[in-house]
């Protein structure tokens, strides 16, 4: 949570290092710890890193306003879903919101 505030960060990530990012959502990241980019379930040659998604995500309050802009509800208006991985996250790396990584070494339990 510190981390996440120190960086006024709008949403941190856990990622995680994996040999296989098929099935995953995976970020590319820059080295300020934040998402440029991020590709749900790329194939593995299309992937950008070996950093994936677990999940885990911190969220600051003004997400909650975010949900309400427009380009969101063109997205569902159009997509008829609002998928995480798929739709809310690249649009947050789109809109240059600031969304960070958080990269943990070992398994969680």
């Amino acid at each position: 949570m510190q981390f996440h505030r120190d960086k006024c960060s709008a949403m941190t990530i856990v990622l995680r290092e994996v040999e296989n990012v098929e099935g995953l959502g995976i970020a590319d990241i820059d080295k300020n710890c934040r998402i440029k980019r991020f590709v749900e379930k790329p194939l593995p040659k299309d992937a950008p890193s070996h950093l994936a998604n677990t999940g885990l995500y911190v969220l600051s309050p003004e997400v909650k306003k975010i949900f309400k802009e427009k380009g969101i509800k063109d997205i569902v208006e159009e997509k008829h879903r609002l998928d995480f991985g798929y739709d809310f996250i690249p649009y947050m790396t789109q809109t240059d919101r600031p969304v960070l990584r958080l990269h943990i070494k070992r398994q969680l339990v």
